[in-house]
């Protein structure tokens, strides 16, 4: 019997090591770029001078330097003198991600929750559904 446990066991663990490894799925679409998130919220105070949104670029192969436009959407309620927004962005050769830094002037903001600010993405590749447009609401503190 102790000869049995003393093969068994060690097999048993090795085999419950190999079925909990995590199976990872490599995307096989067509190359995409998007905004990381469809919503983000910022509380906004004196302080506060920018905020950050990731723009990312969907794919498994390395890519060349990709270029992005970014435009206000009219349906935005944050003052134009409150934001300052990059018309563009670049996510370098051989990465996935970039930074669009938004500048923003605390003393413009309505005061309330009424600043959204509504971004597209346009680019010569292929823009991710759901995720080529963003809604950014900036709470004043």
């Amino acid at each position: 019997m102790k000869k049995t446990v003393k093969y068994i066991l060690p097999l048993v663990c090795v085999l419950a090591f190999i079925s909990c490894e995590k199976q990872y799925k490599i995307f096989e679409g067509e190359t995409q770029v998007a905004f990381a998130l469809a919503t983000y919220t910022f509380n906004v105070n004196s302080a506060t001078n920018s905020v950050t949104i990731p723009v990312q670029l969907i794919t498994n192969k390395p890519q060349g330097a990709v270029n992005a436009n970014i435009t206000v959407d009219p349906a935005t309620t944050c003052p134009a003198n409150a934001v300052t927004v990059p018309t563009s962005v670049t996510i370098d050769a051989g990465r996935f991600t970039t930074n669009l830094v938004i500048t923003v002037n605390h003393a413009n903001l309505n005061a309330g929750n009424a600043n959204r600010l509504i971004l597209d993405l346009k680019s010569d590749i292929k823009v991710a559904g759901n995720y080529g447009r963003v809604t950014i609401t900036l709470n004043r503190q």
